[in-house]
């Protein structure tokens, strides 16, 4: 029977070109590897935003008006959340080859272990992960936390750490630009 092929294939495709086209296109075979706790932590909230804590320092991104549509949504706000922590880690962090981050939604650690999520939206941030580790010859592991034990859960809803505990900032990657915005305190 005919199918059509997904709208996002062509893009799937020049992904994969893209990844193929700079060496190492070789992998190890995976075996026990040591992988470090950074003491990372993600998470978002539709209510406030974006918020990262690495190592007792946070960061914090409110959300634009129209951040929400087509596949973006809660699930895609926890990736970009773990897509913020896997950046801060290489820009401010321990530089150990595998790192776990804490994430309190289990669909982002299914679909960074699965390596691909339902979520169109994001695939693409997972994307853009693979496109920095590979950069910087490093490994993210995502690791389930409860909500309850994710010390990133009061900044993403607005409730912030003193000031002085604040992360340095840095630059979000353009495709995130009219989605979100550093948090004001």
């Amino acid at each position: 029977m005919p199918r059509t092929f997904p709208a996002s294939l062509l893009t799937d495709l020049q992904w994969w070109t893209e990844l193929l086209s700079f060496p190492p296109v070789d992998r190890a075979i995976p075996g026990e590897v040591s992988v470090t706790d950074v003491d990372a932590f993600s998470d978002a909230s539709t209510s406030g935003g974006v918020a990262i804590v690495i190592a007792g320092e946070w960061q914090a991104w409110s959300l634009r008006d129209g951040w929400k549509g087509g596949d973006r949504d809660i699930g895609w706000l926890e990736a970009i959340g773990f897509e913020l922590a896997v950046r801060a880690v290489l820009l401010h962090g321990p530089l150990d080859r595998h790192f776990r981050i804490h994430v309190d939604n289990q669909g982002i650690v299914d679909g960074w272990r699965n390596g691909r999520s339902r979520n169109g939206s994001s695939n693409e941030v997972f994307k853009r992960i693979h496109r920095v580790l590979a950069l910087h010859d490093r490994f993210a592991y995502a690791v389930y936390v409860p909500s309850a034990d994710n010390i990133a859960d009061a900044p993403s809803r607005g409730l912030f750490p003193p000031r002085s505990q604040r992360l340095r900032a840095f630059e979000l990657p353009s495709a995130l630009d009219p989605y979100l915005y550093l948090a004001p305190l």
